[in-house]
């Protein structure tokens, strides 16, 4: 059994320094190596559509809950909105990878013309921000600025039990 294994290494080896001097002499000859073409990556950045623009409002602040309203410029193009804790927003990242982030990772929900929505529940004294931007919902990628609201929600109100 030994013999057999000691064999194969044997073979091996050969294998090896056949392949060794086969690239040594491939790297001398003159004949140009072809490049392999680049992998196609996630290509430059669309360029923000100016016709939507976005008017985002959130009123009606309480400890537990707020009004949103989303007012785009026209009825036809869809847009998408999230709310999320202020410490969910990634930081050192500009508005295009912050788009993209919360497209892969939030999944928003996506609309068109305007839209209101009660915000409930949310935690009293907790800061919030929603994100709204338009969206080609066929490539999943934005198609605007990114429109960004913070607020914090009221103080939860003192309650005794007697």
């Amino acid at each position: 059994m030994v013999n057999r294994i000691v064999y194969i290494m044997k073979d091996f080896l050969r294998i090896l320094v056949v392949a060794a001097m086969a690239f040594a002499v491939a790297c001398q000859t003159d004949t140009p190596v072809p490049t392999p073409e680049p992998e196609p990556g996630p290509g430059p950045e669309p360029e923000p559509t100016p016709e939507l623009t976005l008017n985002v409002e959130v009123t009606n602040i309480t400890a537990y809950n707020a009004k949103l309203r989303i007012t785009p410029s026209n009825d036809e193009d869809e847009y998408a909105c999230v709310l999320i804790s202020a410490d969910q927003q990634p930081v050192d990242v500009d508005d295009y990878e912050q788009m993209q982030f919360i497209i892969a990772q939030f999944m928003p929900a996506v609309f068109t013309g305007v839209t209101t929505h009660e915000l409930t529940p949310l935690m009293p004294d907790t800061e919030y921000v929603v994100l709204a931007f338009g969206i080609d919902t066929a490539t999943k990628l934005p198609t605007t600025d990114l429109y960004e609201v913070r607020f914090t929600s009221g103080k939860a109100a003192e309650s005794k039990a007697e």
